[in-house]
């Protein structure tokens, strides 16, 4: 299985080959090992926007983990 690493998370084979199918990107590139491996990376790639989404996942703070605090006014987090 050919897999890339993104910010500590792994982008395999099914997540990529599903990215193609989601956006209707399928070049080669990203979906044909056999192909790729003789192409300039030697094996597929992961799509520029999958790798960007995953980075951006990765970096992004989920707002369910924020503790808030109560009460009037604004909301802000609550320090811990």
């Amino acid at each position: 299985m050919t897999s890339a690493t993104v910010s500590g998370s792994q982008s395999d084979r099914d997540r990529i080959d599903a990215f193609a199918e989601t956006t209707e990107d399928r070049q080669w590139i990203h979906t044909d090992p056999d192909r790729a491996a003789r192409g300039p990376f030697g094996t597929t790639i992961a799509h520029g926007y999958l790798i960007f989404a995953c980075g951006a996942a990765a970096v992004v703070t989920p707002v369910g983990s924020l503790k808030w605090d109560g009460g009037e006014g604004p909301a802000r987090p609550r320090q811990t």
